[in-house]
Order: structure tokens, then C-alpha cells, then sequence
């Protein structure tokens, strides 16, 4: 009997997921999409800060943000932020995301645009 067969509640996924995930980097056959996804279905809304689980140090974080910069998914995925941005100029949520992608990419022309639509917005956050 496996640890978390004693220690989970059998309506609880995370346990079961988060089994799969360690058995998966155990057996060294992790699929970085796939880690992706079970990650995901522990949080409710998944966000950039997951793709931290697929290096780990810098020269890897260059290598997965390289083969991102240059995916066509995520080149229309970025076009579909700057237009939500545009859409929905208060929300801190597409600022973070937009933030966290452009500094992986290390797009600093980006990030200076960026910058003057943040401050136009004048979001106040919850203290």
C-alpha cells in the first residue's frame, strides 16, 4: 500500500494527481506538456508561474522559454493578451501574465510598452 492510498481522502484528486506526477519524474519519462497539465488540475486557475516546473536552472528556463518565444501558438496567444489588454485595461491578471512572459522572453521593447499602459490604468490593489 502506497502512502498516499493510507493518507487520501478518496474524493480528493490532488493526492492521486500529485502521486502521478512524482511517479512520473521517478520513472524520468515526465512529458513537459503533460506535467504541465496535471499541475494545472491543482490549481483552479492555472497561470504562467507553472511553467517553473520545467527547468531547473537558468540555462533550462532559457531552453523552454526560447522554444515558447518561437511557438505559433503562443505568438497568437501573445497577440490575444495585447487585445485583452486593450479590452480589459484594469485587470492585474493579464498585466502579471503579459509581465511574466515578456521578462522569460527577455523582450524588453515589449516590456517598455507595457510599462506607460500600467500606469494608464491606475489599478488600485487590495491591501
Amino acid at each position: 500500500m502506497s502512502y498516499s492510498e493510507i493518507f487520501a481522502d478518496p474524493a480528493d484528486n490532488r493526492v492521486r494527481i500529485l502521486g502521478e506526477i512524482a511517479e512520473e519524474i521517478k520513472q524520468a519519462r515526465l512529458h513537459e506538456y503533460r506535467a504541465l497539465e496535471l499541475l494545472a488540475e491543482l490549481r483552479d486557475e492555472p497561470d504562467t508561474s507553472l511553467l517553473a516546473h520545467l527547468y531547473s536552472d537558468e540555462q533550462g528556463e532559457k531552453k523552454v522559454y526560447g522554444r515558447l518565444r518561437e511557438d505559433e501558438s503562443m505568438k497568437k496567444g501573445l497577440a490575444y493578451l495585447d487585445k485583452a489588454l486593450l479590452l480589459a485595461p484594469k485587470s492585474l491578471d493579464l498585466y502579471r501574465t503579459a509581465l511574466h512572459l515578456r521578462l522569460g522572453f527577455e523582450e524588453t521593447d515589449e516590456l517598455q510598452k507595457l510599462q506607460p499602459r500600467l500606469r494608464a490604468a491606475r489599478i488600485e490593489l487590495k491591501t
